[in-house]
């Protein structure tokens, strides 16, 4: 079972629209966000996090998750 999961992104605002469209059916919405930096998802907390990443990879993920 998860408990959560962090995706990081290049766009959060571009992101975040996707993710309000694509899991508003299922009853989970956009619980917070910090500007261009991050956003939660959740039905009554925060299980989906958007992350863009401080210093992205070649190809985008993130080297920030768990620390």
């Amino acid at each position: 079972m998860l408990d959560h999961i962090t995706i990081g992104v290049g766009d959060i605002k571009r992101s975040k629209e996707f993710y309000d469209r694509a899991l508003r059916p299922l009853g989970i919405e956009c619980l917070y966000t910090e500007g261009e930096t991050s956003a939660g998802h959740g039905a009554n907390r925060k299980s989906l996090l958007l992350d863009r990443p401080k210093k992205p990879t070649a190809n985008g993920r993130s080297h920030r998750f768990h620390k």
